[in-house]
């Protein structure tokens, strides 16, 4: 499930976590952030991948993102975040057109 979702990715793990911590939207876009949300790891897979002290690259593709995705702080609340940002301007003009009617 994870490979086949990130097969939809152009980027790599590496551009993807600096996606998040920059809050880039050229990389990731909202549908994207969205996908991204659902695959992360638990809490108890991140406690694994932390403590897995082998090589990176002997990993499967999909345990690689989600040790990538266990190496940003906070990463839950940094897509949440960028979610909003992502969502912000078209909700302000959808609430802004409704205080419009009800003003009138």
């Amino acid at each position: 499930n994870i490979a086949i979702t990130l097969s939809r990715f152009k980027a790599s793990n590496e551009e993807i976590k600096k996606a998040i911590l920059t809050l880039d939207t050229g990389i990731l876009d909202l549908e994207q952030l969205q996908m991204l949300l659902q695959l992360l790891p638990t809490a108890d897979e991140i406690k694994m991948l932390k403590a897995y002290k082998g090589e990176h690259e002997k990993l499967g593709p999909s345990e690689r993102f989600l040790h990538t995705m266990a190496r940003i702080p906070k990463v839950e609340a940094r897509l949440q975040g960028f979610i909003f940002k992502q969502e912000f301007n078209s909700r302000k003009d959808e609430l802004k057109s409704k205080v419009t009617v009800v003003a009138s």
